[in-house]
């Protein structure tokens, strides 16, 4: 069973578009879970109008933020492999196909994608090469090259990876690929299975340039250790 976790906030415009490519690709038993942050827009709507049985939909009372909201989502889901999706991108036709594939013995698998204007038109054909992304516990503090809408993990990971720390210093693609570096085993693939949309309402953490001083990423990155190793006493003492 498959479960796509999906965080939405706003995100009339390019909603749809988005369904449709992952819907194409799953079975009946399938499911979309989509935690939305609080919508103001129509969203909601858009999303409701598909009427299909598969998609999921768990409202946040407040704003939580873009952590706390994948995390809502993942909590909520059932299948055996999660995809993580953003709202705003498109998935190619093969994606879940060539990941179920490639995952394989491991537990987590982080695909290419290609970069596109918010009318779908490449401007970049690998983001992979853009931010050197590749496996490697250390590497990944440093240059994280996990990007939420390009992985997939199994249900195993999750009580290594929630709940997922509320800072404002990493975002929760990198938390979870550095936990699967801990506890399991990545794979990167080279090869692009989404077109990752950019435009003015991104927030998601591959779409964005660090302009933190060399001092404050030394302080987060700190932190981001710190959390990572302390995980596991913490959550003994539960």
């Amino acid at each position: 069973m498959i479960s796509v976790c999906m965080a939405t906030y706003n995100g009339e415009r390019f909603i749809k578009e988005q369904l449709t490519s992952i819907l194409s690709q799953l079975q009946p038993e399938d499911e979309i879970i989509v935690s939305d942050d609080s919508s103001t827009d129509s969203t909601l709507d858009i999303i409701s109008s598909f009427n299909d049985s598969r998609i999921k939909i768990f409202n946040n009372e407040n704003t939580r933020g873009v952590n706390s909201n994948f995390e809502n989502a993942i909590r909520h889901s059932n299948g055996d492999i999660i995809f993580l999706s953003d709202q705003d991108n498109v998935w190619a036709a093969d994606k879940i196909k060539l990941c179920l594939k490639e995952i394989g013995t491991s537990d987590c698998v982080v695909h290419d994608c290609s970069i596109t204007d918010e009318n779908l038109r490449i401007v970049n054909n690998s983001l992979f090469s853009t931010i050197n992304a590749r496996e490697g516990l250390l590497h990944n503090i440093f240059r994280n090259g996990f990007t939420g809408c390009c992985m997939c993990f199994r249900k195993e990971l999750i009580n290594s990876i929630l709940p997922i720390p509320s800072s404002k210093s990493y975002y929760y693609d990198q938390w979870i690929g550095l936990r699967a570096e801990l506890k399991g085993k990545t794979k990167f693939i080279k090869t692009p299975l989404t077109k990752f949309r950019r435009h003015e309402s991104n927030i998601s953490s591959a779409s964005s340039v660090s302009h933190l001083s060399f001092f404050k990423k030394i302080h987060y990155r700190v932190l981001l250790v710190v959390n990572l190793f302390l995980f596991d006493y913490k959550q003994s003492y539960k």
